[in-house]
């Protein structure tokens, strides 16, 4: 019996393995009508392929403007180019690679693959939100710190305010005599500034009535949060006709008022407005805008207390004045020296937090490619198969260069995968005794494709005694394998390659011998640096992420070893590896 699966149930197989995957697959013929559609994400978008294979892909977007990004991509591909964009379908965002199908040389529609990146977006945008927060709450505390004048300082925050958390605000202070004061306004534009003048020159901060929410808030100190300005709210708040045009004006679509309040008094009162409807004020408005206020209050709390120790300590006798001023300047001292502590503190643990979120997401990003990257190659390993149907010589060797391009650009995101772990600290290390002999001979049956498509003279010079390392044996051999092949991508056709090894008592040294072009002294001192290239006149043709470099020497200071250069231009370069000696 055999029981070899059938190509049908290959395509079943690999239908189901698709289907569990954030990707929609698709196929269009020139007159952009959709041959074929599949994938899980359809299923979150309520579509069924079924229903729209032969529709028009034009259909799934709202407009039909030659210059919305798929339709030009679908151009585009059906001229035979390549191409990637993103676009939003429905309440999902996907990243899609386009590209032409082929027969006979002949363009017979497209084919595309869309991965489905919505909670990656969502992902960023939340991080996005979060650091612009961090950072308005930072830019706060800075301003609040600046000077102790909090009539200095509050209208600076009413002007940081906008545009970041309203279109226009207004400070309102509370005298000690009880009056209410109208300390600052502030406008996104020019006519709204106009306007807010306009409205404090005509009408003095007067809050009487039992419904104003500024004055309930002086009163109360509760926060009010109107997310949407109704009839009645701006009833409550008009002294008159031409009150109201003012306010309408200025434009009132959602209000937040805070207390300053400190130890239970409320010494003033913020109000935040939004003049459209696009953003309504919610909760988490509400909660940021009592931490301003917060931070606010305890500033301007704490220039109260400081201007009343002034005022005591003028009333005192002149000794006593004196060891005032002293305790004054020992407190203010101290409270610089504790607030630039708390700030070396913070910004410690930004920055760490920002560097790990750095490699995170260098991490993150290379898993993430490396998903439609493995795709690519599996679907052209399937059409080289000829599960699709028969394959042409032409398209074989189409094949062979979408793989080769897949497998380079698959090779640049591991080296920025390697290179966000060794950052993060995630490499592990075997260090074992490592014969080098036999080690660094197996590197040519690695690089002899390279070494013959540029014609170079390769040579291995074996040492004459036995050479052992302590070290890791896969870390040696990538590093020696990157820098022959950086060797060989940088060395003109007829030029020579050659590796040797030597040893002294303690170390034992891997050199790379090129006939390139050389380094400069100036790049010498900062290739290794990431993502640095030699020169891009001569990196063009062999693009790299900079990396390898970097990565190769972190490597082997790792192992207790290094990874230094000798060159000059013209000359070619000699990298050296040097690594522990085997005590053996």
């Amino acid at each position: 019996m055999n029981t070899e699966p059938t190509q049908s149930n290959e395509a079943s197989r690999l239908r189901l393995i698709l289907g569990q995957m954030p990707i929609v697959l698709f196929s269009t013929d020139t007159e952009f009508r959709v041959t074929y559609l599949f994938g899980a994400p359809l299923d979150l978008l309520g579509l069924h392929p079924e229903e729209l294979v032969g529709t028009s892909i034009l259909d799934f977007f709202t407009t039909r403007d030659p210059a919305h990004p798929p339709i030009t991509a679908l151009r585009r591909a059906l001229a035979g180019e390549s191409v990637s964009y993103e676009v939003e379908w429905g309440a999902r965002i996907f990243q899609v690679h386009l590209c032409p199908l082929e027969r006979n040389d002949e363009v017979m529609g497209a084919i595309g693959a869309g991965l489905d990146i919505t909670e990656r977006k969502q992902a960023e945008e939340e991080l996005r939100q979060r650091e612009l927060e961090q950072k308005f709450l930072a830019d706060t505390s800075a301003v609040l710190a600046s000077s102790i004048d909090y009539e200095t300082t509050l209208p600076k925050l009413a002007r940081l305010a906008v545009p970041y958390l309203a279109d226009w605000c207004i400070v309102h202070f509370v005298e000690p005599d009880g009056r209410f004061r109208r300390l600052e306004v502030a406008g996104h534009t020019t006519e709204q500034e106009q306007l807010l003048q306009q409205l404090a020159d005509r009408y003095p901060a007067r809050y009487e009535g039992e419904e104003h929410p500024i004055g309930r808030v002086l009163r109360t100190g509760e926060s009010v949060l109107i997310e949407e300005m109704s009839d009645a709210d701006f009833d409550r708040i008009s002294r008159g006709p031409e009150h109201l045009v003012i306010l309408k004006q200025l434009g009132m679509a959602s209000a937040i008022i805070v207390p300053l309040a400190s130890h239970g008094k409320v010494l003033g009162a913020i109000a935040f407005v939004r003049s459209t409807t696009e953003k309504t004020y919610s909760a988490a408005d509400l909660a940021m805008a009592e931490e301003v206020a917060r931070r606010a209050a305890m500033a301007v709390d704490h220039a109260r207390l400081y201007k009343e120790s002034l005022e005591t300590r003028d009333r005192l006798q002149s000794q006593a004045a004196a060891l005032e001023r002293a305790q004054a300047e020992i407190r203010t001292v101290n409270d610089e020296l504790r607030e630039a502590n708390e700030k070396l503190v913070q910004r410690t643990e930004e920055a760490e937090h920002a560097n790990s979120a750095k490699s995170a997401f260098l991490a993150t990003m290379s898993h993430e490619l490396r998903t439609p990257l493995n795709a690519i190659s599996g679907y052209a390993e399937i059409l080289e198969m000829g599960i699709r149907g028969p394959v042409t010589s032409a398209q074989r060797d189409d094949l062979a260069r979408i793989r080769h391009n897949q497998e380079h650009l698959l090779g640049l995101i591991n080296d920025v995968l390697n290179f966000a772990k060794i950052e993060a600290g995630q490499v592990r290390y075997q260090i074992v005794d490592v014969e080098l002999n036999s080690l660094l001979a197996g590197i040519r049956e690695l690089i002899e494709p390279q070494v013959k498509a540029k014609k170079l003279k390769y040579e291995y010079r074996p040492s004459q005694v036995e050479l052992m390392a302590h070290a890791d044996p896969e870390r040696t051999e990538q590093i020696v394998l990157n820098l022959v092949t950086n060797a060989i991508k940088f060395t003109d056709p007829g030029g020579s390659v050659v590796l040797t090894a030597d040893k002294d008592d303690s170390r034992v040294a891997i050199r790379v011998q090129d006939s390139g072009h050389g380094i400069s002294r100036e790049k010498k001192d900062v290739i290794f640096e990431p993502f640095v290239q030699v020169d891009p006149v001569l990196t063009r043709s062999n693009e790299g992420t900079g990396l390898g470099l970097s990565i190769s020497r972190d490597l082997a200071r790792a192992m207790e070893g290094d990874l230094t250069v000798e060159s000059a231009p013209g000359e070619g370069s000699t990298f050296t590896l040097v690594l522990p000696a085997s005590d053996l």
